[in-house]
């Protein structure tokens, strides 16, 4: 897994859209170290968003929420579920 990572930000650095990070913050999330998922998936957002690639961002939400949930931030939680439902009604 920590290979994996590696990888990831590799690719990260060389790649200009969020996709790469919110696969590095899937494999924070599935190890649970929902600090670095949560900074991963809002570097995602953000690239995403500036790059007006809303492709992932509705994954991102989603999964962003599913971490602030499991960090118990619930409010945080409940914003990010409802912006995914969002970004997936505009797909």
């Amino acid at each position: 897994m920590t290979s994996c990572i590696y990888y990831f930000k590799v690719l990260a650095k060389w790649l200009e859209h969020g996709n790469v990070e919110i696969l590095i913050g899937e494999e924070y999330l599935n190890n649970g170290e929902w600090g670095s998922a949560a900074r991963y998936f809002e570097k995602g957002i953000s690239k995403g968003i500036k790059q007006d690639d809303v492709s992932n961002l509705s994954k991102a939400y989603l999964l962003l929420g599913k971490t602030y949930n499991s960090l118990g931030q619930y409010a945080e939680a409940e914003k990010n579920f409802r912006k995914a439902t969002e970004k997936n009604e505009c797909d």
